[in-house]
């Protein structure tokens, strides 16, 4: 008796009974999506094994999700039925699960407004779904639901007695005198008044109860984008709209896929709203009396940037922290010497992302990534970690992004520097994919940088750094996820000359080839092996495992190789590279010649010796990649609306060099050493790259350390370009002068 509870309407209770049944005996989809809903119903009934039941409904509705969000694109009249019945067996499901989250108790108010936003975005595609097969569905035998989607049209309300009405009459006027002068601010009220406008009509005294359970469910089919936009950063006014939304559904409480979730929607949004009205956001603030301050300390990946702060402050959403940065920059005047870090991933050098004497906003609590099916754009948040954004995108929309290749590094800071990625032949860098930025200001404001809006701050975020505000989301263009063609040869050191003149040769492809990527690593590492070993790392992004470029690779002898299929989650997970040691790297950027490449390698091998002579061979490992940078990649950021890279200047195909050393002792002495026998490496490789004709001023920021100068290596006129950016954007300077961590351009010259 599951179908009775989807409608009150008894002419549609019976479609839900006797005709979608039918529909779904033809498309497979359908059939699963029934499946799942079936099966949340019997959880409301105490059953012996509720996880594995559960585990049963996630696995159908994931599957019937994949084939559902591939047939939006292909909407036939004979499938059209079937997607139409589904997109309205999902959102049950949907609010069936958060139903049972609640009941155990398993779900943030954070979390409860994150899956609302989702329900929210299901229901568009109902809607989608009805405008290109209007005339299909009409005709068919599931018209009475088409009839039924009437659109809920705005309305101001009546003169009345009703409580409901009155109080969203009084919520109206206050919000009316919210607006400002700001494009953003009057978008924002004439969002939040456009959803309470459509709140009356299901407060409405004379309101048919017959088909009140599927207008409530319904309302946010017609509900404005911008209201969505508000209710995902946890705006506090459209929490409070919000939990009149979550009244009307508690009415539906008889629906068990409505259940307790009207009332939790009342009580997360006020708790919300609390939370967001304290400046101080005490409950975001971690001190070194909190149990969870040292775990946070120790989550830095290198462990010689893991300081100890004043306190954590830990927003987890753009709101929170826009209060955040407005406090803090009305802080500090005087004499006192104390400032900001801030922290996405963790994985930059020492003192980039933490500080000593004062504040560490740390990101890492926003850290969701949303996929949307209408726009196929994913929204990432900056604290998230690229393993867990490619898995939540495989699996929520069968989509992924161009981002790291290490699964444990953080999004914020890798797209802000850049970004190279498996993708990058073909897509660019990371920044390139980048549609849309949302960014916290210095003056707390929260506006969106795009081709369209705030074109020149767009372009600036694409390689600038931390210099401009606090970017809280990133838009980025989404691909199909194809399992990668995927391989590691593990060779010997003795053969270094054969594997440059495969790298050298592998820089050179066209960027027709721009589907295969080619990491080259030497490492050393007493642990497995005593001497040198060099790993090939080869990837084809379409999945071809015959693939004929790395044939070169595969004719040099290998102790180990592998090429098999696995998803880019698989890929990032499984690449993470450890944490925990005291870790020194530069980088450079060189000119595709094999002398250079050879030099660089036989300076990495006497440093491994003069290294493993002076503090022992067991007390480091040490990492030298050499990564392919052909000239085309300048013409593919162009194509994407520029960055501030300067790829440009760099006059012909190049390698992008670094190195690392981890010290695994945890001998501070012994990292002074390393980090001096690295710095003549790197003073001699330069030399060595002017005397060849392969030197390049470009460095990338992602592998710089605090001694070099990135934002630099742009040219002239990039820096320029960024420094004009930054003052009408912070013209008080707070990112230069509070902010002090990372590259600024406040300590860069202008000049060439």
């Amino acid at each position: 008796y599951t179908y009775r509870d989807l409608s009150d309407n008894p002419v549609l209770a019976s479609l839900w009974k006797e005709v979608v049944p039918k529909h779904a005996f033809r498309h497979r989809f359908l059939l699963q999506g029934l499946f799942a809903l079936a099966a949340h119903h019997k959880l409301q009934d105490q059953v012996d094994n509720p996880i594995d039941l559960i585990d049963t409904a996630d696995q159908y509705q994931q599957e019937a999700l994949s084939t559902y969000i591939n047939l939006l694109n292909d909407i036939t009249e004979e499938n059209c039925h079937a997607l139409f019945a589904f997109s309205q067996v999902i959102v049950a499901v949907s609010y069936s699960r958060l139903t049972l989250d609640i009941d155990r108790q398993i779900r943030t108010s954070e979390e409860l407004i994150v899956g609302m936003v989702e329900i929210f975005e299901l229901l568009k595609g109902a809607l989608v779904i009805a405008e290109k097969a209007s005339v299909w569905l009409h005709a068919g035998d599931l018209g009475p639901m088409m009839e039924d989607r009437t659109e809920v049209r705005p309305s101001m309300p009546p003169a009345t007695r009703n409580p409901g009405i009155k109080a969203l009459s009084k919520l109206s006027d206050h919000i009316a005198g919210l607006g400002d002068d700001s494009t953003e601010g009057k978008v924002r009220v004439e969002s939040l008044l456009s959803t309470i406008q459509l709140l009356y009509t299901i407060f409405l005294e004379d309101y048919d109860p017959v088909d009140q359970l599927n207008k409530v469910v319904g309302l946010p089919v017609f509900v404005d984008s911008n209201y969505t936009n508000l209710l995902r950063v946890q705006d506090d006014a459209s929490l409070v709209v919000l939990s009149y939304y979550g009244i009307a559904l508690y009415r539906m409480h008889h629906a068990w896929i409505l259940k307790s979730i009207g009332a939790r929607i009342v009580q997360a949004a006020a708790s919300l709203c609390d939370a967001l009205n304290s400046v101080g956001l005490e409950d975001r603030v971690l001190l070194a009396t909190s149990d969870a301050y040292e775990t946070r300390v120790q989550s830095w990946w290198f462990a010689n940037a893991r300081y100890r702060p004043w306190c954590f402050l830990q927003p987890h959403n753009a709101h929170e922290l826009s209060v955040a940065v407005k406090a803090l920059a009305s802080s500090g005047q005087g004499a006192g010497d104390w400032h900001i870090a801030v922290r996405s991933g963790g994985h930059s050098f020492p003192g980039s992302n933490n500080i000593v004497d004062g504040v560490t906003i740390d990101l890492g609590m926003m850290n969701r990534s949303h996929y949307d099916h209408g726009r196929k754009l994913a929204s990432v948040e900056p604290g998230a970690a690229w393993k867990d954004v490619y898995h939540d995108l495989l699996h929520n929309g069968n989509v992924t992004v161009t981002g790291g290749r290490d699964g444990g590094v953080g999004v914020g800071g890798y797209l802000l520097g850049g970004g190279i990625s498996y993708y990058t032949g073909r897509n660019g860098f990371g920044c390139d994919e980048v549609i849309n930025f949302e960014v916290v200001l210095a003056n707390g404001s929260i506006i969106d940088a795009n081709a369209d809006q705030n074109p020149d701050l767009w372009k600036a975020l694409k390689g600038g750094g931390p210099n401009f505000g606090i970017v809280t989301r990133f838009d980025v263009r989404t691909m199909p996820a194809v399992d990668l063609a995927y391989g590691q040869n593990i060779i010997a050191s003795n053969h270094s000359d054969e594997v440059i003149d495969v790298v050298v040769d592998f820089t050179n492809h066209p960027e027709e080839l721009g589907d295969d990527h080619l990491i080259t690593l030497y490492t050393h590492d007493a642990s497995l092996s005593k001497d040198v070993t060099i790993i090939v790392i080869r990837v084809n992004t379409r999945g071809d495992l015959n693939t004929t470029s790395f044939n070169r690779v595969t004719e040099i002898p290998a102790l180990t190789s592998s090429w098999e299929r696995k998803s880019l989650a698989n890929a990032a997970n499984d690449s993470q590279v450890p944490a925990g040691g005291k870790n020194v790297g530069k980088t450079l950027t060189l000119l595709n010649s094999p002398g250079i490449l050879r030099q660089s390698a036989s300076l990495h091998a006497k440093l491994v010796a003069d290294l493993a002579e002076t503090i022992g061979a067991e007390s480091f490992t040490t990492q030298m990649f050499l990564q392919p940078f052909p000239s085309y990649l300048s013409s593919i950021g162009q194509r994407n609306g520029g960055n501030m890279l300067g790829l440009d200047r760099i006059p012909s195909n190049a390698i992008v060099w670094d190195a690392g050393i981890s010290i695994t002792n945890g001998d501070d002495a012994a990292l002074a050493l390393a980090q001096a026998k690295l710095g003549t490496v790197i003073s001699k490789l330069e030399q060595f790259a002017v005397e060849d004709g392969a030197a390049s001023e470009f460095v990338y920021m992602n592998y710089a350390d605090a001694s070099q100068d990135p934002l630099g290596s742009y040219g002239p006129e990039n820096v320029a370009f960024m420094k004009d950016v930054a003052r009408r954007y912070d013209p008080e300077g707070f990112w230069q002068q509070r902010v002090p961590g990372g590259f600024k351009l406040s300590r860069v010259s202008s000049s060439p």
